[in-house]
C-alpha cells in the first residue's frame, strides 16, 4: 500500500482522527448515567470559577470523565486556598487530579462506577 504524503492527504488524516475521537466521546458518554454525567458537569462549573483564563475539555472514557484544563497556571492549586481545599474535598470524593506539565493541563479523573 502506498502512502500519499500531500497537504491534502494530510488534511484528511487530521479530519479522520477528529471525527473518530469525537465518535468515541459520544459513544462512551452513553455509558454514563445522569447522576455521573451531573456531577461531571458541577465539578467542571466549579473548576471554571478558579481557572479564569483556560480551556476546558470533558472526554469520556470507558472507565472515567476526564475533566482536561488547558492552563499555564497548574501551579494554582498550590497558591488559591479556596482551590486546594476544593481539590481535598475532590479527593475525599475520589477524583483524582493528575497534573501534566509537560502539556501544561491539569485532569481531574472522576470514575464511571
Amino acid at each position: 500500500m502506498k502512502t500519499i504524503n500531500t497537504p491534502e492527504a494530510e488534511q484528511q488524516y487530521k479530519l479522520g482522527a477528529f471525527l473518530n475521537a469525537q465518535t468515541t466521546n459520544t459513544i462512551n458518554k452513553q455509558k454514563f448515567d445522569s447522576k455521573k454525567l451531573l456531577k461531571i458537569d458541577q465539578v467542571a462549573q466549579r473548576l471554571k470559577t478558579y481557572y479564569k483564563d483556560a480551556e476546558f475539555y470533558i472526554n469520556y472514557r470507558k472507565t472515567k470523565g476526564v475533566i482536561k484544563i488547558v492552563t499555564n497556571e497548574t501551579h494554582l492549586h498550590t497558591v488559591n486556598k479556596a482551590l486546594a481545599e476544593y481539590v481535598k474535598i475532590l479527593e475525599e470524593q475520589g477524583i483524582t487530579q493528575d497534573i501534566r506539565p509537560n502539556t501544561s493541563s491539569i485532569g481531574y479523573n472522576i470514575a464511571r462506577v
